[in-house]
């Protein structure tokens, strides 16, 4: 197994995620190195600006060339890997680059003390990296995400209650400026939205999940997708994806190009973008 550089911005990440968290790509003329990339191997991600570790992606197939679909808005990156999250650190919790610089043996060469200069050895990316600094970078992060995951679970759980009932009440107001009728508890599900039209069965299904067993809230959405070919969708915090990524993975393969998978922060970016557009609707009667 080896360890490879990959790195993000805010928005290509944005991107990976919604587009199902399955597949890294890379400029065209990394294509050499992208072929050495092996199932197995692990991908250590890095994201710029913000000059922090924040991930580990686990690479799943040996490397392809897509150019049709469409991933990311900045560029095609069509020399591509499919990948499984293994590790996705809360954005308030990511190990920053200052914090690394003196165990990694990457950056020894660089005699600048300057983080930006240091930076310019990130790329360009995927870049292989030491067994030494890949090891060490993968310890960081799974003890980052170790804490999170204990504070998480010693954490009032009505707090969780609360936030449950905030995403769902958000996840049911987007159905409603979107022109759906939404309901909470229907049949058990979490949210679903219907078309307004007598006798509509849900066309799209959210299970929201903040702590807790995570096969139930699967099991749940399978069953919506065979008996009504609902959209499916499973709302999460985001230091939490890589964990039912990997579970949709290895127990729900049926399902796993079916059920999306949404951080519960960008449902609540989502609901502010359809309120806002609601808003500029009804002041000019766009649609009167």
């Amino acid at each position: 197994m080896n360890y490879w550089l990959d790195v993000f911005t805010d928005k290509s990440w944005r991107e990976f995620l919604d587009a199902g968290s399955a597949i890294s790509g890379f400029s065209k003329r990394m294509a050499n190195t992208v072929g050495k990339i092996n199932i197995g191997d692990i991908l250590l991600c890095y994201m710029k600006k913000h000059c922090c570790w924040f991930a580990a992606l686990k690479v799943t197939s040996k490397a392809f060339y897509d150019d049709k679909n469409l991933i990311w808005s900045d560029d095609i990156y069509p020399c591509r890997i499919k990948v499984r999250p293994i590790i996705i650190l809360a954005r308030d919790n990511r190990i920053p680059l200052g914090d690394t610089l003196s165990e990694l043996k990457l950056f020894k060469p660089v005699q600048s003390k300057d983080i930006r200069a240091k930076g310019l050895v990130l790329r360009p990316a995927p870049k292989r990296l030491s067994k030494e600094d890949g090891e060490y970078l993968i310890r960081q992060l799974e003890v980052r995400f170790s804490s999170t995951y204990a504070l998480e679970k010693q954490a009032d759980n009505k707090t969780s209650i609360r936030y449950h009932d905030k995403i769902k009440g958000l996840l049911a107001e987007i159905g409603e400026l979107e022109g759906l009728m939404p309901n909470t508890e229907y049949e058990r599900f979490d949210v679903i939205w219907r078309k307004r039209r007598e006798g509509s069965v849900p066309s799209h299904v959210f299970e929201v999940h903040i702590s807790g067993e995570i096969y139930k809230e699967l099991t749940k959405l399978k069953n919506a997708n065979t008996n009504w070919n609902s959209k499916v969708f499973y709302v999460t915090p985001e230091n939490q994806v890589g964990a039912v990524q990997k579970c949709i993975t290895e127990s729900f393969t049926e399902i796993q190009n079916k059920v999306k998978i949404i951080a519960c922060e960008h449902v609540e970016q989502w609901h502010h973008i359809a309120k806002r557009n609601k808003e500029i609707v009804d002041t000019f009667g766009l649609y009167d």
